[in-house]
């Protein structure tokens, strides 16, 4: 069944009415109701089973290995974005774009934690199967407990293997700062793997950052990026622009906004002083 608001609730209703206890499990791209009469499943994307095929041999690749298994305990940041700090409005026609190709499925593979096999099979899928493929490291899903008519339990689950997926998070990101870093003033902003920076970039800053790249054994792509606009108003950035033959709009918080934040809490309380 398709997975709307309306349509689960209707299944609610439905159970309740007939006295049935029920278990609903909401997930990322499902949604599964648990009744005495078997699992009905409300689904929001079909994906193919080689998306599943995928995702089980980058899991069982990930923990036969010992770095795997330690990343596994060990904490990650999930931040993966950041924008420029020096501007608050960016108006122009043109500007560039690199995007690392198959971002975390080379990251996997460059952090040895899957084989090639399982990397190339990983590239056999379009980027809108690789990221599920890859994502179910962290799967997730609550549980709402009916009994009566009434939810009487909520029971969270998170995957054991998820720490992987944000470790691949953060190593990405870590790359993007430091692309950040080398394109300085002309540098805008990065979104997961993709960094967006000034028409008038010096070449040498451009090929430092593409050096970089094959340093770490990461292929990637450079295009520009038409109808560019970049707005940070009180720390609300919205970016628009025109990019693979459409028009994309991102919004986000401002990376930088917490800590001016904290700056003005520290100034006003040393002025207290």
């Amino acid at each position: 069944m398709q997975r709307t608001p309306e349509v689960i609730d209707k299944q609610i209703e439905l159970m309740n009415t007939m006295g049935w206890n029920f278990i609903l499990q909401h997930g990322t791209y499902t949604s599964k109701m648990h009744t005495p009469n078997g699992v009905i499943t409300f689904t929001t994307i079909q994906f193919s089973n080689k998306v599943f095929v995928a995702a089980n041999k980058v899991k069982t690749d990930c923990l036969n290995t010992e770095i795997g298994q330690k990343i596994i305990k060990t904490k990650h940041l999930k931040k993966n974005y950041a924008n420029t700090n020096i501007h608050d409005h960016i108006e122009s026609p043109i500007c560039f774009n690199i995007d690392i190709k198959g971002a975390y499925a080379s990251c996997l593979y460059n952090s040895g934690l899957i084989t090639l096999p399982t990397y190339d099979y990983l590239l056999t899928l379009n980027k809108e199967e690789r990221l599920p493929a890859v994502g179910m490291l962290a799967k997730s899903h609550i549980k709402y407990f009916y009994e009566d008519g009434k939810c009487v339990r909520v029971e969270p689950f998170r995957s054991p293997t998820a720490e992987l997926f944000f470790f691949l998070i953060q190593k990405i990101d870590e790359i993007m700062r430091e692309i950040k870093w080398i394109l300085g003033k002309y540098f805008i902003f990065y979104w997961v793997d993709g960094v967006f920076f000034s028409w008038d970039t010096p070449d040498k800053l451009i090929d430092k950052v593409k050096d970089y790249l094959k340093s770490l054994n990461y292929n990637f792509t450079m295009v520009d990026v038409h109808n560019f606009e970049y707005k940070n108003e009180a720390g609300n950035c919205v970016v628009k622009m025109h990019k693979d033959n459409e028009d994309k709009v991102y919004q986000f918080r401002s990376s930088n906004a917490d800590d001016e934040y904290f700056k003005r809490l520290l100034y006003n309380k040393s002025q207290r002083k």
